[in-house]
């Protein structure tokens, strides 16, 4: 008896240590990955085709051998639950940042992909996007990227949504264009988002990394940003920066400029950082009116802020000064009065552009007059199309006939103020 117990627990355990697949190559047909045969273990480079599709069950594994990688030229489900996630890993016993090379997601080729209930541990660049404009949609919402090099990295001509996602221990969590952050939290990294641009993030939460914020060309708002080296700092001209709460980081808001062009600053309680609460990394006058800093005294919110009275390098800053409980704006300060008080950056960002997505025509119209405008029109890969000034103008029509099909840019830029639109040619 104690021999048959013991024969068939061995046999137990061997179905148990049995119970993993072993995949590489191409996937040429329809796919499911399913729980019972997980883990899979991806032994060789994997590659699903265009016009397939690959359903990965809730609570699967896949675990990548040394270097090796998941191209994805089809169709990729992954849509775990809160109970049973979707994992994608090393296969080493003692696993590192790096082991194995990511998810390429070939965007040229026509590829989608759907993440949710997923983690992503220990790539190079967990999903990296190809550019451009023949695949999509892609997006991630209640993933968890933890221990990469890159979590996700690469550029696509359209949005990639990322929503109630987590980033942890990561070298760089996003990197590059095209996405929308929402609810998303970033803690531990070297760089939240690193040298990004067409990036917009709200109701996020940055804590404990080195730059939490390194990026441009997008909007910032409604975030936490605390207990960071650097809480935002600029690439290009930086980011609009609305409605946030920026304290208790080394420093809490680096600015610049690109081409002379600024972004806005307002509305933001920038407080209690260390070493400044602004720092102005060029010669440009800016305004910092509008923001709080929840102390009353001048000469201690003028210690917090690196401008020209610091470096004559340096531009100067014009700034409010509010009341400690940031209800009230009590005095201002300023340094430079021809700074133009007038909102053009509402006006810009009022603007409509119809049709969208166009075969033809696009129109360009404004909610009132702007006395000079500037409009620029690039493709997806940043190479300018078009470039023309109006003056005294309300509404434009732009000629796109000529066009190839595919996702644009356009610029609309009035005295310093940049707003970026985008445009679908079919």
């Amino acid at each position: 008896m104690i021999k048959k117990i013991l024969l068939n627990s061995l046999l137990l355990l061997s179905i148990i240590a049995m119970a993993q697949t072993n995949v590489s190559g191409g996937i040429f047909a329809n796919t499911t990955f399913s729980l019972k045969n997980s883990p899979y273990i991806v032994t060789d480079n994997l590659a699903l085709f265009p016009n397939v599709k690959l359903i990965i069950e809730p609570g699967v594994e896949l675990k990548f051998n040394s270097n090796k990688y998941f191209e994805v030229r089809g169709q990729l489900i992954a849509i775990g639950t809160n109970v049973s996630r979707i994992t994608f890993t090393s296969n080493s016993t003692t696993p590192n940042k790096g082991d194995w090379a990511g998810i390429q997601i070939k965007n040229s080729l026509g590829a989608k992909a759907s993440f949710e209930y997923c983690d992503f541990k220990y790539a190079s660049s967990s999903n990296d996007s190809e550019c451009c404009n023949l695949g999509g949609p892609i997006y991630y919402k209640k993933c968890k990227f933890e221990n990469n090099i890159f979590a996700v990295s690469g550029y696509t001509g359209y949005v990639i949504n990322i929503d109630d996602s987590e980033f942890i221990n990561n070298t760089y969590g996003i990197t590059q264009a095209d996405k929308v952050i929402t609810n998303c939290t970033f803690t531990n990294n070297n760089y939240g988002l690193f040298q990004t641009e067409r990036i917009d993030v709200s109701n996020s939460t940055f804590t404990n990394n080195g730059t939490a914020l390194f990026g441009g060309r997008g909007l910032l708002q409604n975030s936490t940003i605390t207990n960071n080296t650097v809480g935002v700092d600029s690439f290009w001209e930086g980011f609009t920066i609305r409605n946030n709460t920026i304290s208790n980081n080394g420093v809490g808001v680096r600015t610049s400029n690109y081409d002379g062009y600024v972004t806005k600053i307002k509305n933001n309680k920038i407080c209690n950082n260390t070493t400044y609460n602004v720092e102005n990394l060029d010669k440009i006058n800016k305004d910092l009116t509008e923001n709080c800093w929840c102390i009353e005294s001048q000469s201690e919110i003028e210690n917090k802020l690196k401008d020209g009275y610091d470096n004559i390098n340096l531009g100067l800053f014009n700034y409010s000064i509010y009341d400690s409980g940031c209800s009230s704006i009590i005095d201002a300060v300023i340094k430079d009065t021809s700074l133009s008080t007038d909102d053009f950056i509402a006006i810009l960002e009022k603007a409509v552009v119809y049709p969208n997505p166009t075969i033809s025509d696009v129109n360009i119209n404004l909610s009132k007059n702007i006395d000079k405008l500037e409009v620029q029109l690039f493709d997806v890969t940043g190479k300018l199309i078009f470039v023309s000034d109006y003056t005294n103008i309300q509404n434009i029509k732009l000629n796109l006939k000529e066009l190839n099909q595919g996702n644009y840019i356009i610029n609309l830029i009035s005295s310093k103020e940049k707003i970026v639109k985008k445009i679908i040619k079919k």
